[in-house]
């Protein structure tokens, strides 16, 4: 999955890039040395309240970050998740929320 590219500043408001380039920032793995309040410093508390909206749902669908990668020397940046290697973990339908983990397994 590919991250899009920014949009221009005439397509959408100066609010939205403010928000969005914060949630960039954030999910920016390769940037160290910040935290989440850092990156939401600079907004609007109304700001801030959509920052979270778009954080959490992000990080709700098992994102982690962002990070760029280089393919055919080209740098594409691209979503880290938290799916894991196995095959059977990564393809299994998520539990409902509530379930309980069998420890025995």
């Amino acid at each position: 999955m590919q991250i899009a590219p920014t949009t221009t500043p005439s397509a959408v408001p100066a609010a939205g890039l403010r928000v969005s380039d914060a949630v960039r920032s954030a999910l920016d793995l390769s940037s160290g040395g910040r935290t989440l309040l850092e990156d939401a410093a600079s907004l609007t508390p109304e700001e801030r309240g959509e920052f979270l909206r778009l954080l959490a749902g992000l990080l709700s669908r098992g994102v982690v970050g962002t990070e760029t990668v280089i393919v055919e020397g080209a740098a594409r940046e691209t979503f880290v998740s938290t799916r894991p290697a196995s095959w059977d973990l990564a393809h299994g339908t998520p539990a409902p929320p509530g379930s309980r983990l069998d420890r025995r397994a």
